[in-house]
């Protein structure tokens, strides 16, 4: 059985999604959501706090890697 899993993303951080995909339009892009997990009412959720860029090593329009750089920054 699947459960669903429920992301709290505020305006800041869909219009830096949003912001980010646009810029590398037709490409796919990626990235990372940052946040905190919380259990509410039995449902397990994620508030997301930060928004990270990751650089797509494929440069195509339908699949995406990460640059090992760019993870390892993320991480610091």
């Amino acid at each position: 059985m699947s459960m669903a899993v429920l992301f709290e993303l505020g305006n800041l951080h869909l219009d830096a999604v949003i912001s980010h995909s646009q810029q590398e339009y037709p490409l796919e892009c990626c990235g990372l959501l940052v946040g905190t997990k919380y259990s509410e009412f039995g449902k397990l959720k994620y508030k997301v706090q930060q928004v990270i860029k990751l650089e797509n090593l494929l440069k195509s329009a339908s699949e995406f890697e990460s640059s090992p750089e760019s993870m390892f920054k993320a991480m610091r």
